[in-house]
């Protein structure tokens, strides 16, 4: 994992505003019933977050991809409700 003062503040914020327009895709996929494409999306996250300095966006996104595996609409809903939160939260942290 890079140290998170490695990682460019305007990159972190980059990321984070992509994570956002991910939610909303994966949102779509989820009413759509795209399980191919949450898991892939979500192993994408997963193995990305650490980089930036977000372990706890990766967490999420496992269990995210694990839940599109299993074609579990419910509990991708909850994990998108948590990588919304998360994104929310660490958007929040970043300086101006």
């Amino acid at each position: 994992m890079a140290e998170t003062s490695e990682v460019p503040i305007a990159m972190r914020r980059s990321y984070l505003e992509n994570r956002e327009t991910d939610c909303g895709t994966i949102e779509s996929w989820i009413e759509g019933g795209c399980w191919s494409e949450i898991q892939q999306l979500a192993h994408r996250l997963k193995g990305t977050a650490a980089g930036y300095g977000f372990d706890e966006i990766g967490v999420i996104a496992t269990e995210l991809e694990r839940f599109a595996r299993a074609r579990d609409a419910a509990r991708c809903a909850t994990q998108l409700d948590a990588l919304r939160t998360r994104v929310a939260r660490e958007r929040s942290r970043l300086p101006a």
